[in-house]
C-alpha cells in the first residue's frame, strides 16, 4: 500500500461523519421547504388561486421517498456505523440522543406543517373575502330570490359560460368574483343560500352567503331541497366566519 493511500485512509477515517452532516442537511432543506408549504398555502388563499399550493403539495410529495432514504441511511448509521467510529459510549449516546432530536424535530415539523395547511388556506382565503366579496348586497339580493328556484345541483352553474342575458341575472357583486360555480340552496328553515365555489382537481374552496340569522357553519341544506350529494356542509374541512350568515371553507 503506497503511503498516499495510507494518506487517504487515514483522512477518511477521521472524517467518517462528513457523510452524515450531508445526509442531515439535506434533510434540513426538506424540512424547511415542507414548512414553506403554510406560508405557500396562505398566499394561495390571500389570491383566492389553490394552484400554487397544489403545485407545492405535489413537490413535497415527490421528494418524500428520497427523504425517506435519507433518513432510513441516518438510522442504519446511527445503530451501527457510529456504534464502530465512536468508542467511547457515554459520548456516543449523547451524540445520538441530539441525533434523534433532530430527527424528531424534522418530524414534528412535517406533520405540523401539513395539518395547518389547509387552516393558513382559508385564513388567506378569509383576508381576500374581507376585501373583496360585499356580503351585505348579496345578501340583499339573496332576499329577492324566489325559494322554489333553489333546487341544489340544478342550479349549479358556471356564470362566465351562460349568455350574456343569463349572465345579468346574477348580481354584479356575484358576478364581478368570478367564480368557477354557483349554486343556490335552502338552508334548514327554507330561506335561499348561495355557494361561490372555486378550485380544481381533488380540492375546493369559496363562500356561502346565507340570510342574516342563518347558522352556516352547523345549518344542514334543507335535504328535500338537496339534490346535490357533495353539498358543502357535507364536506367542508375548514371553515372561517366571513359575516353574520356567511363564511368561507376549504374542502379536499
Amino acid at each position: 500500500m503506497s503511503e498516499r493511500e495510507i494518506r487517504n485512509g487515514g483522512v477518511r477515517r477521521k472524517f467518517w461523519y462528513v457523510g452524515d452532516l450531508i445526509a442531515f442537511g439535506m434533510l434540513s432543506i426538506y424540512i424547511l421547504y415542507v414548512h414553506s408549504y403554510c406560508e405557500v398555502s396562505y398566499r394561495s388563499g390571500l389570491q383566492h388561486n389553490g394552484a400554487p399550493r397544489f403545485a407545492t403539495g405535489i413537490s413535497i410529495g415527490l421528494l418524500f421517498p428520497f427523504a425517506a432514504i435519507l433518513l432510513l441511511i441516518l438510522v442504519f448509521r446511527l445503530s451501527f456505523t457510529w456504534s464502530k467510529r465512536i468508542a467511547d459510549r457515554k459520548r456516543r449516546w449523547k451524540l445520538r440522543g441530539l441525533a434523534i432530536a433532530a430527527l424528531a424535530f424534522y418530524g414534528l415539523v412535517f406533520f405540523t406543517s401539513f395539518r395547518s395547511s389547509g387552516g393558513k388556506f382559508t385564513l388567506g382565503l378569509q383576508e381576500y373575502a374581507q376585501a373583496h366579496v360585499d356580503v351585505p348586497t348579496i345578501q340583499t339580493w339573496l332576499r329577492t330570490v324566489n325559494p322554489e328556484d333553489c333546487l341544489g345541483d340544478m342550479l349549479r352553474v358556471h356564470i362566465e359560460s351562460l349568455p350574456k342575458a343569463e349572465q345579468a341575472q346574477w348580481p354584479e357583486a356575484i358576478q364581478s368574483l368570478k367564480p368557477r360555480q354557483v349554486s343556490l340552496h335552502l338552508d334548514a328553515n327554507r330561506r335561499p343560500v348561495v355557494r361561490l365555489t372555486w378550485g380544481g382537481w381533488d380540492e375546493e374552496y369559496g363562500v356561502v352567503i346565507a340570510c342574516i340569522g342563518t347558522k352556516v357553519f352547523n345549518t344542514p341544506a334543507a335535504q328535500e331541497e338537496t339534490t346535490d350529494p357533495n353539498t358543502f356542509y357535507q364536506h367542508a374541512h375548514y371553515t372561517r366566519p366571513l359575516a353574520p350568515g356567511a363564511c368561507v371553507y376549504y374542502a379536499f
